[in-house]
């Protein structure tokens, strides 16, 4: 072959490897380290692959997250330690109830923890009504410790997902108070207690609530409202006050938002509702019995405010809302904060 022949080959060959190179584009570090944060397909573009959430309603949950369990976590309420609550404000669903002596506890549930900027806590120990609303949910409920009396034999009894969480998955960071109230977690470190728990299968996604479409948006029209105060008891009331910027509720208390105690954000809340029921006390006198069979109540959304009933039943079963008059109630999408308050206490709307 003579030389110009050979010199015309060699560039042919340089010419098609040089558009086969231009056709690809490599991954960043960033990308190589958390493949969640961007999955990158073979040819070179971004995985489209985000499905809905099925706790808030909203397009914005990674396809490997959509058929696992939530994780539901047991938050620490009482007063001296609201200051130094962490996650709550980006948690999927937010419960309150009452637990005993008139204090209340809360239940961050996080389809998926990783999204958290933070830290979540403080974290306490498990309480029956809390143990039936996760399992509702199919989802992991976490807790430090449980009330062994009566919690305990139950989750037991009916085979409650549960995880009683400890080092290295959660650890006491020094925040001013006794070492009771210190325990926090992450959100990575959520999905691996999950994993090394072998509960992290693929389940059948349970929605909250049925949703309105994203492009669409609902007011309740039976009252404006601006404010929402709910009482548990006589100590413990918790307020929501409307941001019309973000069309959220702010949760507060003596109308003073609360602060994200690791980032600093207030925490805020596309829907707020509130469960009505009855209550009563176990054989100690003290601990308190949640009815979850169903009941009236309020949606509060978008600067709107309606009455609502409620169902949830047996410990597997998840809730369900409808309007007063027994049709769908549609929800907005987003966070939801969901108090569950006895019939007698008085809420304010205004």
């Amino acid at each position: 072959m003579s030389l110009p022949k050979i010199v015309c080959l060699i560039l042919s060959f340089c010419l098609v490897f040089s558009f086969v190179g231009c056709g690809e584009k490599s991954p960043t570090v960033d990308e190589l380290n958390n493949p969640l944060s961007s999955s990158i397909t073979q040819s070179g573009s971004k995985d489209p692959s985000i499905v809905i959430n099925p706790l808030t309603g909203e397009k914005n949950l990674d396809e490997s997250q959509q058929n696992k369990r939530p994780v539901a976590v047991m938050i620490n309420n009482l007063s001296l330690a609201q200051r130094v609550q962490t996650g709550i404000g980006d948690a999927d669903l937010v419960f309150e109830t009452e637990v005993e002596g008139g204090i209340t506890r809360l239940m961050a549930v996080f389809q998926d923890p990783s999204k958290v900027a933070g830290s979540i806590g403080t974290i306490r120990s498990a309480r029956t009504v809390f143990a039936d609303i996760a399992n509702g949910l199919d989802a992991f409920y976490v807790h430090h410790g449980s009330d062994d009396d009566y919690c305990t034999p139950h989750m037991n009894s009916l085979g409650i997902v549960h995880g009683n969480i400890g080092s290295p998955y959660a650890n006491r960071q020094s925040n001013g108070l006794s070492t009771e109230h210190t325990l926090y977690t992450t959100g990575n470190n959520l999905l691996a207690y999950l994993q090394k728990s072998g509960h992290n299968k693929n389940i059948t996604p349970k929605s909250f609530a049925h949703f309105e479409d994203e492009d669409g948006a609902v007011t309740p029209a039976d009252y404006e409202c601006s404010f929402v105060s709910v009482p548990f008891s006589t100590s413990y009331v918790t307020d929501f006050i409307y941001n019309e910027e973000t069309k959220k509720y702010a949760r507060g208390k003596n109308e003073t938002p609360f602060k994200d105690y690791s980032t600093g954000k207030t925490e805020e809340f596309t829907n707020v509702f509130v469960l009505k029921t009855t209550m009563s006390y176990y054989a100690d006198n003290y601990h308190r019995t949640v009815d979850l069979t169903g009941g009236e109540g309020f949606y509060i959304s978008n600067g709107g405010c309606e009455a609502i009933k409620w169902e949830k039943g047996s410990s597997a079963n998840s809730f369900t809302f409808k309007k007063a008059d027994g049709s769908t109630l549609t929800v907005n999408p987003g966070n939801s904060y969901i108090c569950i308050t006895k019939t007698s206490n008085k809420v304010t709307v205004r």
